[in-house]
C-alpha cells in the first residue's frame, strides 16, 4: 500500500462485505454460471447479434430472430447451430435460448460446457426424464452400470473391453492383429485412460475418441493395418471399441436414448442445448445422423454451440440445408457485431451496477428489447442514496468511469476484444481494488499489459499514482494540451493535497464532456514549452510555425506504450519502442563495462556486437549463457522514460544523446547490471568453468590459469629466477618478455620446428597474459595482490596447471571472449596448452644437470679479482699457447657478479632437479639448458694446458688450469 489512504478509511460501501460468490459469478467465463441466477443473467444480459453463417456477406441476425425460429408444434428435430470463436458469445446466447424457451414452457435439458459423455448418458438425460415424465428411462441402468464399473474398476473394463475389441478388429480386412502380452497390456492402459477421459468432469470438456489418428503413427500396437488410411484406422478403432463397450453392458447410444425420451414427451417438445458439442464427439456421427433424420416420430429442438472444428461433422450436405447455421464473430477476427468501442461501456455497465442493485442503489430504465436507456434514481433507504458521492453519469460504473471502460476496451489487442476478455479484464482490475491491493484501480497491475498511448507532463512521472489516474481516468482537452480529471475521483481515493503540490497539475472548474461544471485536476499532456515573444510580421510574408525536433515528436509518439512494454516487451504495440529501449540498456552497459570488459580498467573484453544483446528481458523466453536478465518492472516509470529518451537520441541523433542524464536519473541501477553481466561471463564462461581442466583437476580455477601462463612466461623470459609472487610481479611490470637467447638456441638443436613455433608464438602474447594478471590480480595500477598469487602457487606450481588443462575443454571457451580482434581467451590458453606439450619433449634432458654440476664445480670458490691478476701474469709468458692466452682472456671480462650468477643458476637447477613434479622438472631442464648454451661455460670447456712453456713461475697458472680442466 502506499501513502493515499481512502476517505474516512474505506472504499465505496458496496464493497466493504461484497457477497464473493456474487463477485464469481458476474466475472466467470461461463455464461452459463450467470444463467443459473435467472434474474442475474436478465440484469446482465446484453442483446446479440449474429451473422447468419450460410448467407452470402455479412447477413446479421438478432437473438430475437433465432428464438423465433422455434415452433413447439413443429412435427420432426429442429437444429440450431452456434459456431464461434472461444469468448465470443456462444454460451450466451445458448443461455438466453435457453430462459426464453423454459419461460415459454418448454422442458430444455442445458449440457454445460464440463460434461463428459457418459455423465450426460447416466445421469442428465435420465433426471431430465424423470422430471418432466416421471419413472426411469429405458436402457439407462445400463449406462449407470458402466459409469460405475468405469470409475471404480477401470482396469477390469479395459480388460474386457480391449479382447473383444481386438476381435472386431481381427474380423476386418486386411489387418494383422498378432499383439504380444507386452503390446495387449500396453493397449489395455491405453484404453482405460480414455475410458477415465469420458467418465470424469473436467473444467472445460475436450475432444474425446478412443483413438486419434496421430496415436496410430505413434504406437505400434493400434498399428494393425496393411492399406487403411491413418484417419481410416483411427475410425476403424473407434468402432470396435465403443461396439465392444455396448457389447459388454447393452448400452444404448446417445441418439438411442433421446429417440426413446423425445417419443415419450409427445406433442411437448423437449430441447437439448448442448453448449460445446464437443463433448459428444465419441457418439458425433450418430447424434448427426438422429439429428438429420427427417422423420415426424423425432421431435427434439437442438441448440449445438462449439467452434467451427468441433461442428464441422454437422457440415454435411443434409445438415446445410436442414439446420440453421449462425457465427458469433467475422471470419479470421474474434470481433463481435454487438460489442465495440462504442458499446463497451453499456455492455458492462449491468455487470458493475448488479452489484448495487441488491439495495435499490442501482436500476435501469430499459426499452422493449432490454437496452439500457437511463439510470434511476437510487431507492430512498440505499447506500447510493445516503452516499451521495457519485452522480447518475458512472454511480453504476465506479470505481471506474465511462473512458476508463472505453480505455480498457481499446486497449485489448484486436484479437483478444471479446465479450468473455473484456467482462474478465474490467473484473480483475476491480478485484485488486476491492482487495485493496492498489489504492486506485489506475494502479493495478492488470492494466500494464493494455495499450493506452496517452501520456503526461514529464515531470508527472516522478509521482505514478497522479500518472495512472490522469492515463485512465482523464478526459482530454486539446484546448488546454491536458488531461481533464474530475477531483472526485483523486478525493474518492484519497489523494492528499499536497501530492502534487510540486507537480504542474491546476485545480480549477471547468466544464466537463457529460455536462455540468465540476472542480477538476488540469493535468497537462506535455511538457510547458516557454512563449517565445511575438514578433511582428510583414504583410507580404507569412512565417511557418517551427516543427518540433524530430526526436522529441518521437519519443511522444511512443512513450505512451512504457506500461504496454514493461509488462510485455514482445508486445507488438510497443515493438518501436522496443528497439530505443533495447538500444538505450545496450549502450548504458557498454558504457559502464568500458567496452565490455570483464574488469574495471581491464584488458579483456567479451564481444557483444551487431543485433547481440548483454541482456533478455524478462518474460522473452530463455537467458543465453553470456545474457544477464532485466525486468521491466524493476525500473519506475520515470527510469523507463529516461531510458526511452536516451535511445530515441542515440538512434536519431547520436551526438544529442545525454548520457549524463541518463546515469544521473539510472545510473545506480544500471551499475548494477554492469557489475551483474561482468560477474555473469567470468563465472559463466571462466570462474566455474568445469571442462577447462582434465576430471583430476577440476578444483582447478581460472585464476591457477592466469598465474601459471604468466610464471611460465616469465620462466621462460628468464629460467634462473625461480616463478614466486615477486617474479610474478616484475614479469607483469616489464616492458616487453622474450624468449631467453641461450634457450632459444639451445632448443633449435632439441625441438621440431612445429614446437619452437609454438614456444614463439606464445612469447608473442605475453601483453596479453600480463593484462590477465592485471584484470584478476591488480591491487593497484602497477602493484599486483602478492598473498593470493602466492596462495595459487602454493596450490599448483605453473607448468602443472598447463599440464591439466583439457584440450576439449579449451576449445569450448568462446572466440568473442577476447584481447583485440585477433587474439581470444582461447588463443591464449591454447597458446599454453601447446607450450606445455613442448616444453614436456624437452623436460629431464640429461644436458641440464651435467652442465650445471660441471659448472659449479669449475667456479666454485673463484675470486675473479685473484684471477685476472694471475691471467696478466701468464700473458707474459712466451711459453703459453697463443689459443690459451685468448680462451683465458675471454674470461678474464667476466666479472664477479656474472660468475656468481651462472653459480646461482647452478644452485637453482639442482634444487629444481632434487624436487618432483613436472613443473620442477620443466623449469630445472631450461635452467640446466641455458647454462650449459652459455658462453661462459663454453669458455670454461675450452681452455687448453698444452703448448710451450717460456720459462718463469707456472705454479699458480697450473694450478688454476688444473681447476678448469679437471674432468674435461
Amino acid at each position: 500500500m502506499s501513502s493515499i489512504q481512502q476517505p474516512n478509511g474505506s472504499l465505496c460501501p458496496h464493497y466493504l462485505d461484497i457477497d464473493e460468490e456474487l463477485l464469481s459469478q458476474l466475472s466467470s467465463k461461463v455464461a452459463k454460471v450467470r444463467s443459473e441466477d435467472k434474474e442475474l443473467f436478465d440484469f446482465t444480459h446484453h442483446r446479440i447479434t449474429v451473422f447468419d453463417a450460410l448467407a452470402e456477406g455479412e447477413v446479421e441476425v438478432s437473438e430475437e430472430e433465432i428464438y423465433e425460429q422455434f415452433d413447439r408444434h413443429r412435427p420432426k428435430n429442429f437444429v440450431t447451430v452456434i459456431e464461434g470463436n472461444v469468448g465470443t458469445g456462444k454460451s450466451e446466447l445458448c443461455a438466453y435460448l435457453s430462459h426464453q424457451l423454459q419461460d415459454d414452457g418448454r422442458p430444455v435439458l442445458h449440457i454445460d460446457k464440463n460434461a463428459d459423455l457418459l455423465t450426460i448418458m447416466a445421469e442428465e438425460i435420465p433426471q431430465f426424464y424423470r422430471k418432466h415424465i416421471g419413472g426411469e428411462l429405458p436402457g439407462a441402468s445400463n449406462v449407470e452400470r458402466l459409469q460405475k464399473h468405469v470409475r471404480q474398476n477401470r482396469d477390469t473394463v479395459a480388460s474386457l473391453v480391449v479382447a473383444k475389441a481386438v476381435l472386431n478388429i481381427s474380423d476386418l480386412d486386411d489387418t494383422d492383429v498378432d499383439l504380444t502380452s507386452s503390446e495387449r497390456e500396453q493397449l489395455e492402459e491405453f484404453v482405460r485412460d480414455k475410458l477415465t477421459a469420458i467418465s470424469q468432469r473436467g473444467d472445460l470438456a475436450t475432444k474425446v475418441s478412443f483413438v486419434d489418428p496421430g496415436e496410430i503413427e505413434n504406437f505400434s500396437y493400434l498399428n494393425v493395418f496393411e492399406r487403411k488410411s491413418l484417419e481410416d484406422a483411427a475410425e476403424a478403432w473407434n468402432d470396435a471399441i465403443w461396439e465392444a463397450v455396448r457389447d459388454e453392458y447393452d448400452t444404448p447410444s446417445l441418439d438411442q436414448l433421446l429417440k426413446r425420451v423425445g417419443q415419450d414427451f409427445g406433442e411437448d417438445r423437449p430441447v437439448l442445448v448442448f453448449e460445446d458439442f464437443s463433448i459428444s464427439a465419441l457418439d458425433a456421427a450418430k447424434l448427426r445422423d438422429f439429428m438429420e433424420d427427417d422423420s415426424t416420430e423425432n421431435n427434439w429442438d437442438f441448440i449445438i454451440a462449439g467452434t467451427q472444428d468441433s461442428t464441422e461433422i454437422l457440415h454435411t450436405q443434409t445438415g446445410l440445408e436442414r439446420h440453421e447455421f449462425y457465427r458469433t464473430n467475422r471470419p479470421n477476427s474474434s470481433s463481435v457485431i454487438f460489442l465495440d468501442e462504442d458499446s463497451c461501456v453499456d455492455f458492462i455497465r449491468p455487470f458493475l451496477g448488479y452489484i448495487k442493485y441488491d439495495d435499490g442503489s442501482v436500476s435501469y430504465k430499459r426499452d422493449e428489447t432490454n437496452v439500457i436507456v437511463d439510470i434511476q434514481s437510487p431507492a430512498t433507504a440505499s447506500k447510493c442514496s445516503q452516499c451521495g458521492f457519485c452522480d447518475d453519469e458512472f454511480r453504476d460504473l465506479f470505481p471506474f468511469n465511462e473512458g476508463f471502460l472505453q480505455r480498457i476496451y481499446r486497449g485489448l489487442d484486436e484479437g483478444d476484444q471479446r465479450p468473455r476478455r473484456y467482462v474478465e479484464k474490467v473484473f480483475d482490475v476491480l478485484e485488486d481494488y476491492i482487495e485493496e491491493f492498489v489504492d486506485s484501480p489506475a494502479s493495478s497491475d492488470e492494466l500494464n499489459g493494455l495499450h493506452n498511448a496517452r501520456t503526461v507532463h514529464d515531470d508527472i512521472y516522478s509521482e505514478e499514482s497522479v500518472r495512472q489516474l490522469a492515463k485512465w481516468y482523464g478526459e482530454e482537452s486539446e484546448d488546454l494540451n491536458a488531461l481533464v480529471v474530475d477531483a472526485r475521483f483523486p478525493q474518492a481515493f484519497g489523494f492528499k493535497e499536497d501530492l502534487v503540490d510540486d507537480l504542474p497539475i491546476e485545480r480549477r472548474t471547468v466544464s466537463l464532456d457529460h455536462g455540468g461544471e465540476r472542480e477538476a485536476w488540469i493535468i497537462p499532456k506535455t511538457k510547458q514549452q516557454k512563449k517565445k515573444p511575438k514578433r511582428k510580421k510583414k504583410k507580404q510574408k507569412k512565417r511557418q510555425k517551427s516543427k518540433p525536433d524530430p526526436e522529441e515528436e518521437k519519443i511522444e509518439e511512443v512513450k505512451g506504450y512504457l506500461d504496454t512494454w514493461r509488462e510485455n516487451p514482445d508486445a507488438s504495440a510497443a515493438a518501436d519502442l522496443d528497439v530505443y529501449m533495447r538500444t538505450a540498456l545496450k549502450d548504458a552497459l557498454d558504457e559502464l563495462t568500458e567496452g565490455f570488459v570483464l574488469q574495471s580498467d581491464g584488458e579483456l573484453e567479451y564481444l557483444v556486437g551487431g543485433n547481440n544483446d548483454p541482456f533478455v528481458l524478462e518474460g522473452q523466453g530463455l537467458r543465453n549463457r553470456d545474457q544477464i536478465k532485466i525486468d521491466p518492472a524493476d525500473f519506475t516509470t520515470s527510469d523507463l522514460l529516461a531510458l526511452l529518451r536516451y535511445g530515441v537520441y542515440r538512434e536519431m541523433s547520436p551526438q544529442q544523446a545525454d548520457k549524463a542524464a541518463l546515469f544521473d536519473e539510472v545510473g545506480t541501477q544500471l551499475t548494477g547490471y554492469a557489475r551483474e553481466w561482468r560477474s555473469t561471463i567470468r563465472s559463466e564462461y571462466l570462474e566455474t568453468n568445469p571442462n577447462l581442466f582434465v576430471r583430476s583437476a577440476q578444483h582447478r580455477e581460472f585464476e591457477d590459469l592466469v598465474v601459471a601462463l604468466c610464471g611460465v612466461a616469465a620462466m621462460l623470459d628468464d629460467p634462473w629466477e625461480e616463478v614466486t609472487a615477486e617474479r610474478i610481479q616484475e614479469a607483469y611490470s616489464a616492458d616487453e618478455l622474450t624468449l631467453d637467447a641461450d634457450l632459444k638456441n639451445i632448443l633449435s638443436d632439441r625441438l621440431v620446428q612445429e614446437k619452437q613455433d609454438t614456444i614463439t608464438e606464445f612469447m608473442d602474447d605475453t601483453e596479453y597474459i600480463q593484462g590477465l594478471v592485471g584484470d584478476y590480480f591488480a591491487a593497484s595500477d602497477s602493484v599486483l595482490d602478492l598473498q593470493r598469487i602466492r596462495e595459487h602457487l602454493a596450490e599448483a606450481p605453473p607448468a602443472e596447471v598447463l599440464d591439466d588443462l583439457k584440450k576439449s575443454g579449451v576449445q569450448n571457451l568462446p572466440s568473442d571472449l577476447r584481447f583485440d580482434s585477433n587474439t581470444s581467451v582461447k588463443n591464449i590458453a591454447f597458446a599454453g596448452y601447446n607450450v606445455d606439450d613442448a616444453l614436456d619433449t624437452v623436460a629431464s634432458d640429461e644436458d641440464a644437470p651435467t652442465a650445471a654440476s660441471f659448472v659449479n664445480h669449475q667456479l666454485r670458490g673463484v675470486n675473479v679479482s685473484n684471477v685476472k691478476e694471475y691471467i696478466e701474469n701468464i700473458r707474459t709468458y712466451d711459453d703459453v699457447s697463443p689459443d690459451s692466452k685468448e680462451i683465458l682472456g675471454k674470461f678474464a671480462t667476466y666479472s664477479q657478479d656474472e660468475i656468481d650468477a651462472v653459480l646461482t643458476a647452478c644452485t637453482l637447477q639442482g634444487d629444481l632437479w632434487e624436487r618432483r613434479g613436472t613443473h620442477a622438472s620443466i623449469h630445472g631442464t631450461l635452467a640446466g639448458l641455458k647454462i650449459y648454451e652459455h658462453e661462459l661455460t663454453g669458455t670454461l670447456t675450452q681452455i687448453d694446458l698444452t703448448g710451450d712453456r717460456a720459462g718463469g713461475d707456472m705454479s699458480e697458472f697450473v694450478k688454476l688450469s688444473d681447476r678448469y680442466t679437471e674432468g674435461l
